[in-house]
């Protein structure tokens, strides 16, 4: 069965802090003093399991969403130019009929 799930949001000094007990599937968004390129707080993300608190929780790897999406980017790119050469082909053997 589908469920809703929370979320919650806080800077590094209240969710370490306060070091809750994260229910299971609850998400917890940490807004870290660090910045990234343009200027804006690096955000990580932790995901309740109902028995760690946030202190003891692993913080969620979204290194492989960023690979991810690199990796679609390509493939997005090399599906166009094929796309692009199909249609001038086809182009060309119509206009030689």
């Amino acid at each position: 069965m589908i469920v809703p799930t929370q979320q919650y949001y806080g800077t590094t000094q209240e969710w370490e802090a306060e070091n809750p007990l994260l229910m299971e599937a609850v998400f917890a968004f940490e807004e870290t003093e660090r910045k990234d390129e343009r200027d804006r707080p690096i955000i990580n993300i932790k995901i309740g399991n109902g028995v760690d608190r946030w202190n003891d929780l692993r913080y969620f790897d979204t290194s492989y969403v960023k690979d991810l999406t690199e990796k679609l980017l390509e493939l997005t790119n090399k599906l166009q130019l094929l796309e692009e050469t199909l249609r001038n082909k086809f182009t060309v053997e119509a206009e030689e009929e």
